[in-house]
C-alpha cells in the first residue's frame, strides 16, 4: 500500500497500485487499518491522528482557533463553512427546524462531529 498526503501530513491518497508519478511524498505501509480519516504523516512516519478538543453545549462550538467548521441541513438547502475565531467559540443560530449535521477539521486532529436538533 502506499500512502500520498501534503504537506500538512494529511493523507490526500491511499493506492495499493501502480505507483503515480509526481506531486506529494510516498509512505510505504502494510496496515490494511491506515485511513485518512485516522491517520496522517508526520516526519515522514505514519501517526494516529489525535482527537481534537473540541465540545458542542447547545448551539455553541468550542474548538481550536482556526478550525474550520461546515453546518449541513440538506432539507433546506443550508451549507454554511466559517473559521473558528480568536476566542475560540462560534454561537450559531438558527431560523429554521431541522437537524443540522456539524464537521470540524483541524490540521492533523480527528475530525469532530455533531448534530444539532433545531425545533
Amino acid at each position: 500500500m502506499l500512502i500520498i498526503h501534503n504537506a500538512t501530513g494529511r493523507i490526500t491518497t491511499i493506492l495499493s497500485s501502480p505507483i503515480p508519478s509526481g506531486g506529494g511524498e510516498i509512505v510505504a505501509t502494510t496496515d490494511p487499518g491506515v485511513s485518512p480519516a485516522t491517520h496522517y504523516v508526520d516526519d515522514g512516519e505514519l501517526t494516529e491522528r489525535p482527537t481534537m478538543a473540541a465540545s458542542l453545549d447547545g448551539y455553541v462550538l468550542t474548538a481550536p482557533v482556526g478550525a474550520a467548521w461546515r453546518l449541513v441541513e440538506p432539507s433546506l438547502s443550508i451549507d454554511a463553512t466559517g473559521t473558528v475565531g480568536g476566542d475560540g467559540e462560534v454561537t450559531f443560530d438558527f431560523d429554521d427546524p431541522g437537524t443540522y449535521a456539524l464537521t470540524v477539521v483541524n490540521a492533523n486532529d480527528l475530525d469532530f462531529t455533531a448534530e444539532i436538533e433545531v425545533t
